[in-house]
């Protein structure tokens, strides 16, 4: 369905979006921003390994097909989320200041997003309302199935079906659906939450791809470094 979809000229970001100013905007000065930049850095260059090892296939747009995000404390300790940002091209080398955005808010009701950029042409990835539900939203769990809460995600395509879910062990959702919608969010939502972490780690969302939870960006990218890297490498041999 994606696939058409962006042949066809569909949007890839289907949320509306409200941009509240740049990155420094966001920060005001404040000492805080030396996080921003440790934790940009390092998406980035999870982003980059992913897209190395095969994670984030070409969509028909042109586009490659993989994301993260981690949560940021602001000044009055509320979390935010940092995200990368949407339509990265193949092989475009990720600069970790200007090719992410911090999401402020994402209200799933009105499904739209507040957020902060370096500039108006960087939008957050189209999977935000995803990225952010999973670390935001944990209402919708069993809080007493997790024992420890993640503040990091990585994304990727290479993942998608029951047979590769089967083979490692993982739970997987049995919708398809349109990526980044509300229907795509309840999928994910639930088998994330049939399914706690840090029992669980990898979820795999049919059709779409893998999510993975982590304490941090280090420890998601480690998850996948230890568990689909290495599947990855053995579907490339077989």
């Amino acid at each position: 369905m994606e696939s058409r979809s962006l042949a066809d000229g569909g949007p890839r970001v289907k949320f509306s979006l409200t941009r509240r100013g740049t990155i420094a905007d966001y920060f005001h000065g404040s000492s805080a921003s030396s996080k921003f930049h440790l934790a940009a850095a390092q998406l980035a260059d999870a982003l980059t390994i992913l897209a190395e090892s095969g994670a984030t296939p070409i969509l028909t747009d042109g586009k490659i097909a993989g994301n993260g995000s981690v949560q940021i404390a602001t000044g009055d300790q509320e979390h935010h989320l940092l995200v990368s940002k949407s339509g990265k091209t193949a092989g475009e080398e990720i600069n970790p200041e200007k090719d992410t955005c911090i999401v402020s808010r994402f209200d799933p009701k009105t499904w739209s997003a507040e957020y902060y950029s370096s500039c108006e042409s960087v939008l957050p990835t189209s999977d935000t309302p995803l990225h952010y539900s999973i670390l935001h939203l944990l209402k919708a769990y069993d809080q007493s199935t997790w024992s420890e809460v993640p503040t990091a995600t990585l994304h990727g395509h290479s993942l998608d079906s029951l047979e590769d879910a089967q083979h490692l062990g993982l739970p997987c959702s049995m919708e398809e659906t349109m990526f980044s919608t509300p229907d795509d969010l309840r999928a994910l939502l639930d088998v994330v939450g049939r399914n706690p972490y840090p029992q669980n780690k990898i979820y795999i969302r049919r059709g779409h791809g893998f999510f993975i939870l982590g304490k941090d960006i280090p420890d998601a990218l480690h998850t996948f470094r230890t568990v689909v890297e290495p599947y990855l490498k053995a579907k490339k041999t077989s």
